[in-house]
């Protein structure tokens, strides 16, 4: 291609606008993620510790805050033979320590949303502690503490982050969380398949209630126009 029939150059937000809409841009957006090993990597070999300015990538996150509530998912996660042995918060997520039958512990990581992180065998690897594994009806469900994204704390910096990335010049992308996935990382696969066959008040009971906090969380992002 000659000089003279070049795209313009464009601004990584211009380039992913372009791209969505099926143009041509000056070149093709990029994204990348790591697993938790080569972030490693990534930070060793780079001595930076965020890959989007690194490599300069068109997209870039805007999120909400933290939570500030206090929660405790101890009686969900833990099966009648094991206990609770400790409980820390850790960078946004808790620490549990669980003592097995046999008296040894394992650490797992956990949400917000009390889903349970264990490592796995290897590499990044890692196995699901589905908290409502156990629960049946919709009164149990109710008494759940989900995650508190209706208060508006969350959302404060909302739009101060989504200028600020806009005029900057780089395209917006939202924190919004899928429904099918939460649910069955929450129930199980097999209790949640289950569910829409023999137990469909508490599926529909259960979606409903990701539903709507999703749907929140993303008509709160689509407020400061988030991408």
């Amino acid at each position: 291609m000659t000089k003279g029939n070049s795209p313009k150059r464009m601004t990584p937000r211009e380039r992913v606008l372009t791209t969505l809409s099926r143009q041509k841009p000056d070149k093709a957006p990029k994204q990348v993620f790591f697993t938790p090993a080569l972030m490693e990597v990534f930070k060793e070999k780079t001595k930076s510790l965020d890959p989007s300015e690194y490599f300069n990538m068109e997209m870039r996150y805007v999120g909400f805050k933290g939570t500030k509530r206090k929660f405790n998912f101890s009686e969900y996660l833990s099966d009648s033979q094991e206990g609770i042995v400790t409980s820390k918060e850790e960078s946004g997520n808790l620490e549990y320590v669980i003592k097995k039958p046999d008296g040894t512990i394992k650490k797992i990581k956990v949400n917000e949303w009390g889903i349970g992180y264990e490592p796995g065998s290897m590499y990044h690897f890692t196995k699901h502690i589905h908290p409502l594994r156990n629960i049946k009806t919709v009164d149990e469900l109710d008494k759940y503490p989900f995650p508190d994204m209706y208060s508006e704390y969350r959302y404060e910096n909302l739009k101060a982050d989504a200028n600020k990335i806009k005029s900057d010049g780089y395209f917006i992308i939202g924190n919004v969380g899928d429904i099918f996935e939460m649910a069955w990382y929450m129930r199980g696969m097999e209790n949640l398949l289950m569910d829409f066959i023999d137990n469909q008040d508490f599926a529909n009971a259960f979606l409903d209630k990701i539903t709507d906090i999703q749907c929140f969380v993303a008509k709160k992002q689509a407020e400061v126009d988030v991408d």
